[in-house]
């Protein structure tokens, strides 16, 4: 039953609901902590166990109802601190990570060369995909909160739904595919202390001293009345019924563009190991299995499209500006930096799971020739250990809406859907590129490694031939728009 929303200071209790996630990681998490062992370890507590601070978790949370709601109603839910400051009536706890697998990930930043950066190698902690962990949530519901209960469960269901659908992303490196967790328990407990408003007549304050002693939750996919009184058994119904249309009538933030590939010979995206007896290094291995970073994808396919601009007239300068429109860019003198609204995610062999058996990759020793002698070089002897064949999963995710900020030459808002489209079409000739076995991904390309064909039984499946046709006319449009001179005052 819907509660009247009240204004006046009291700020009297009208109901408590608990809520406690349980979750698997469906790919790797960074949470930055110290450097003390890399560049960016992992953050851990006090035991040395790592764990999602529960500020991070708010912030995704808030972020997310800001774009799928409003400012005005993240405000109500996650407090605000301007002009009267209000403290949230959401409280959300850190997540805790049960038996974690940590690993280091290294890498370096390479320009449109393929040449490193000077300075520009890193590692970094990361907790590997497949762990469990939970995270509580609490909502202590006040009279004068601004809002009512059933309000309260549209917000909170839309979040929780896009917490497990992947809208919603944790820690570092997002738009590269880490931070997706799955929901794989919601258990609840709801205590309803307006006896004005409670259907049943029953006093709560017994069944919440007992719930505050033995903490026991009530699984909202087995629900049933022992433990609970018959007035929250309804509550918790009420609960699952706004969980479940939200799940039906969810819509992503997102269009997600899958392409299936098949790995055609040898994957060389190198990780280095300090142990003597390893090989110099290795195809880079999650969990055992191999995989194609989300960095990796995102390199092939930017270096790609910022050559397509280029083929067709777009100058240097111009393309890298459009290329940071669509990867993001760190801020500058002349405008801030932003996040990108593409989200590209790593990808495992053959689509591996937990259950998935240790590869076997393939070992190789090699030698660097002296071009004028046809000689073994000295001390140039190495060995290397690659994946061969498989199928890998690319999986590009676009916002579906976005702002992009302002060029300081250029006062005039962006037409958001148009320049989206146009940027699909440009990830369309990309990927269609790759499937064709004219982009290579990954190490030694030149000798033949990173060939990738199209796995799928329908290319239509990827692109259908009306989406195709009107990302490319917006592309078209783009492309005429970019090779405008700037006219001076």
């Amino acid at each position: 039953m819907t509660q009247n929303v009240s204004t006046s200071k009291k700020g009297r209790i009208l109901s408590r609901t608990f809520m406690n996630v349980d979750f698997v990681l469906r790919s790797p998490l960074c949470i930055s902590g110290d450097g003390e062992k890399t560049d960016n370890d992992v953050m851990r507590d006090g035991s040395g166990n790592p764990f999602i601070p529960g500020s991070s978790l708010a912030g995704a949370l808030r972020d997310y109802m800001t774009s799928r709601f409003s400012q005005g109603e993240a405000n109500l839910l996650f407090g605000s601190i301007a002009d009267e400051a209000r403290q949230s009536p959401l409280i959300v706890s850190d997540g805790i990570i049960a038996a974690p697998i940590i690993s280091v990930r290294d890498g370096v930043a390479l320009d449109d060369g393929k040449q490193t950066i000077e300075n520009a190698k890193y590692d970094m902690e990361i907790v590997e995909y497949g762990a469990k962990g939970s995270l509580n949530l609490e909502l202590v519901l006040r009279d004068n909160h601004g809002f009512d209960l059933e309000k309260a469960k549209v917000w909170i269901s839309a979040l929780l739904i896009a917490l497990d659908k992947n809208d919603i992303q944790l820690g570092m490196k997002k738009t590269r595919g880490f931070g997706l967790i799955q929901m794989t328990k919601l258990s609840m407990r709801h205590f309803d202390f307006d006896k004005k408003q409670s259907s049943l007549d029953e006093s709560q304050a017994e069944s919440y001293l007992e719930f505050l002693n033995n903490g026991f939750m009530m699984n909202l996919d087995e629900l049933k009345g022992d433990g609970i009184t018959a007035a929250e058994l309804e509550a918790l119904n009420n609960w699952k019924g706004a969980l479940e249309a939200e799940a039906k009538d969810f819509k992503s933030i997102y269009d997600e563009i899958v392409v299936p590939l098949r790995l055609e010979g040898g994957l060389s995206i190198r990780q280095y190991s300090a142990q003597p007896e390893a090989p110099d290094f290795q195809h880079i291995q999650s969990r055992n299995v191999s995989v194609v970073p989300g960095t990796s994808w995102t390199g092939a396919l930017r270096h790609r499209m910022k050559r397509i601009l280029q083929e067709l007239g777009v100058d240097a300068e111009k393309s890298e500006d459009e290329m940071n429109l669509i990867f993001g860019t760190l801020s500058s003198e002349e405008q801030p930096g932003f996040a990108s609204p593409v989200r590209i995610y790593e990808s495992r062999r053959d689509n591996a799971e937990l259950s998935a058996s240790k590869e076997k990759l393939i070992l190789s020793t090699r030698t660097k020739i002296n071009r004028f002698t046809g000689g073994a070089q000295d001390k140039a002897l190495f060995t290397e250990r690659m994946s061969v064949g498989g199928e890998y999963c690319l999986v590009i995710r676009m916002r579906k809406s976005f702002t992009f900020p302002k060029a300081s030459d250029d006062e005039r808002e962006k037409t958001t859907a148009n320049l989206l489209k146009g940027h699909k079409g440009l990830f369309y000739l990309a990927i269609k590129d790759l499937c064709n076995g004219f982009l290579q991904v990954g190490g030694q390309t030149s000798i033949g490694r990173g060939l990738f064909s199209y796995a799928g039984e329908n290319a239509e499946a990827v692109f259908s031939p009306q989406d195709e046709k009107e990302c490319l006319k917006a592309l078209a449009e783009r492309v005429q728009e970019l090779r405008k001179p700037i006219m001076s005052n």
